[in-house]
């Protein structure tokens, strides 16, 4: 539990060893008991989704029949600031001063989440959806963050994760209520272009011109917008442009918005023509950088708002609170590109 955080040391993922849960898994499987869905992870795209395991009505009844409550579970607290390697796999590391203030920072603000009431408004929609999509099961109990470092940095990634308002689907989103208020998102437009903007001390709307949108191309109409988007922020994070159309095309299938017969070849011609002040970035990996920075953006908000005892649910560049706080989150929102010297300030839009 949360509130028990400060109480427990850090553990050592080395020493843990996976062998019984596994065979505990295969086992239930077998039984029928739960169903496994396997993850994965796509090293050109840095995108995966991970293993999920479902209940299924043989445990439940059992939970039943032995009158089994949430109080009987023993939950293993978990390390929030997590190292990895370039081959995804969890590594200890020696605290710092640093580090220890991140952990502290997010054990604060999973103890306020923890004491808040988060709920999802229910829906004909989403129950259908849940009742449908059973990969894509949603654990309703996930409300604590951890951070993921990677390849064995604390300045690459570190993004936020493991909390079942980042599962649902973004249409949901809106339905999310905090201590029974309805909730607002707000949102960093083309965050990461901006960021890269400023790395070179460029102020993208004096550059481009004020309401010029990062994603639009010329000879491309609006709806293709999440298309372009989605192939931008790829070759940013691909390290070679080598199997451009087959890794957009793959990601769009997820994104569920492939169209056929498109123009890829074109369309990355005219992302690195439209930016080419980036040429330098394209095709590098440097979304793991980017990915920092972002989170870096995201520690401060969260500090900020939770100093404050206001409950915020970030979505990585986006930011969910009580409508009351609108104006309040908008406003920090804002102060975190010049508190961390940040030139480029993209738009920040109500989702």
């Amino acid at each position: 539990h949360p509130n028990n955080y400060k109480y427990i040391k850090r553990y050592n993922p080395l020493r843990i060893t996976f062998k019984p849960l596994i065979s505990a898994i295969n086992g239930l499987t077998k039984i029928q008991y739960i169903k496994n869905y396997t993850g994965y992870f796509d090293r050109e795209t840095q995108r995966g989704k991970q293993s999920r395991i479902v209940a299924q009505h043989p445990l439940f009844q059992l939970i039943e029949k032995h009158s089994i409550s949430i109080s009987d579970v023993i939950q293993i607290p978990s390390e929030p600031i997590r190292l990895k390697n370039n081959k995804k796999m969890l590594i200890d590391y020696e605290d710092t001063p640093l580090i220890d203030k991140m952990r502290n920072d997010l054990i604060k603000h999973n103890c306020l989440l923890s004491k808040s009431s988060i709920q999802i408004l229910p829906s004909k929609e989403l129950k259908e959806y849940l009742s449908y999509n059973e990969n894509d099961a949603v654990d309703f109990t996930q409300q604590s963050y951890h951070r993921i470092f990677s390849n064995s940095s604390f300045t690459l990634h570190g993004r936020y994760y493991g909390t079942w308002w980042q599962s649902i689907k973004r249409e949901f989103r809106p339905f999310i209520t905090i201590n029974e208020q309805k909730t607002v998102e707000l949102d960093y437009s083309a965050l990461h272009l901006h960021l890269l903007y400023s790395k070179l001390n460029i102020n993208y709307e004096e550059e481009f011109g004020k309401g010029d949108d990062p994603y639009s191309l010329e000879g491309f109409d609006s709806s293709y917008r999440p298309i372009i988007k989605v192939a931008t922020l790829t070759s940013l994070n691909m390290k070679t442009a080598k199997y451009f159309s087959q890794t957009i095309a793959s990601r769009l299938r997820e994104e569920g918005i492939f169209q056929e017969h498109l123009p890829y070849k074109e369309i990355k011609n005219k992302i690195l023509a439209k930016h080419h002040k980036l040429k330098d970035y394209f095709f590098t990996g440097v979304g793991l950088e980017l990915m920092f920075k972002d989170s870096c953006i995201s520690e401060y908000i969260i500090r900020k708002m939770t100093n404050k005892k206001i409950p915020i649910l970030s979505i990585h560049d986006s930011y969910v609170v009580a409508v009351p706080y609108k104006e309040l989150l908008l406003s920090v929102m804002l102060k975190a590109f010049k508190s961390l010297k940040i030139k480029s300030i993209p738009p920040i839009k109500c989702k």
